[in-house]
């Protein structure tokens, strides 16, 4: 019982491991990311919960900084902004901004596979962002 255990244990760490790296080369090589995301069992969809999140995150933010508002903060001395609040009004912001377009566009990706029929998951069609 103990063995079966820690064996299942130690393939979700491999594949949590798997999909952490896929994430550090979804720009390089995206083919073989995409094609991983076709396996949508919930311990494949587990192990890439993390690392897609981290993705939304980190776009959320680039979202927000790359805002002509977010260029401008620094450039009147005379205002109250400093860096530690911009680095948190970037993180928190940034944050909402990508989980909700997560969540929206991932419902727009699935509207139009469906449009064009497929059997995409709502959650594949979220990863697949």
């Amino acid at each position: 019982m103990v063995g079966a255990g820690a064996s299942a244990s130690q393939g979700s760490g491999s594949l949590d491991r798997e999909w952490w790296l896929r994430a550090l080369l979804v720009l390089q090589r995206p083919r073989p990311v995409f094609a991983a995301l076709a396996d949508d069992s919930d311990e494949a969809a587990g192990a890439r919960q993390e690392p897609v999140t981290a993705l939304v995150f980190l776009a959320g933010i680039g979202s927000v900084l790359a805002t002509g508002a977010a260029g401008r903060l620094l450039d009147n001395p005379s205002d109250d902004y400093d860096a530690l609040l911009i680095a948190v009004w970037a993180i928190v912001g940034g944050g909402i901004y990508g989980i909700a377009s997560y969540f929206v566009f991932g419902g727009v990706v699935l509207g139009l596979l469906r449009a064009l029929d497929s059997r995409a998951s709502y959650r594949q069609a979220r990863h697949a962002l």
